[in-house]
């Protein structure tokens, strides 16, 4: 609670001296909820669909069950702040794929939910920016419309990046789902460097100016823009 309170100081803080952009902590403020939606969507669909024991790895997680304090907040405030995207993780969801109803083919839709929540989002987003837009979509906009603007491009971001191939990524259960068994021994070497990879690709792409996350972002809004204009 005192940490919380500590963070929430400091942001509050940084907003009133201005070192925090309006855009930025909308930013922060649609990212943390649709991490938990998209969170929420898989755990319920894997309740649905049988795994009644399912539910967040607690040992993971700091203020929470369902919050990791690096995925859920700071990795999130650091990767907005430094103009990078939008993307951030919550506790790793345990799923007994037996206790499924037709086990291996449920779990990869258990991950496909994440997604599927973030693309409702997106329409809702698009129908609450068409109610309250400017004259064209960008950051020039009022609050409300900024607000879902950013909700649409987080919710993209999420989405997107979920589904890549790379543990634990929802995208690396639907690889595993069609992975033949011959690749597995290679494969399970290689899975507990998924993420500590990807966050080494981002860190090096920011200190070689390669352009792959400018070019992504770039890619990302221009098609947000375009299906809300």
């Amino acid at each position: 609670m005192l940490i919380c309170a500590g963070l929430g100081a400091f942001l509050g803080a940084l907003i009133a001296s201005g070192r925090i952009t309006t855009q930025e902590w909308l930013a922060y403020l649609v990212l943390v909820p649709s991490l938990l939606i998209h969170h929420a969507a898989e755990l319920t669909t894997a309740r649905v669909l049988g795994d009644s024991t399912a539910g967040p790895d607690a040992s993971t997680s700091s203020f929470g069950p369902h919050i990791d304090r690096l995925g859920t907040l700071i990795v999130p405030a650091l990767l907005i702040l430094g103009g990078i995207g939008y993307f951030g993780w919550t506790p790793p969801i345990r799923v007994d794929t037996t206790s499924l109803r037709s086990g291996r083919n449920a779990r990869v839709v258990v991950a496909l939910s994440g997604p599927i929540a973030g693309v409702a989002l997106m329409m809702i987003a698009a129908i609450g920016f068409h109610l309250t837009e400017g004259p064209t979509p960008g950051f020039s906009l009022p609050m409300p419309a900024l607000a879902f603007y950013l909700l649409g491009l987080t919710n993209l971001w999420l989405s997107v990046l979920s589904l890549l191939p790379i543990a634990p990524l929802d995208g690396s259960i639907i690889l595993e789902r069609f992975l033949p068994s011959s690749a597995w021994p290679r494969y399970l070497r290689m899975r507990p460097w998924g993420l500590p990879a990807l966050l080494g690709l981002v860190l090096l792409d920011m200190m070689l100016h390669l352009g792959i996350i400018t070019q992504l972002q770039t890619l990302l809004g221009t098609w947000w823009s375009s299906l809300i204009a």
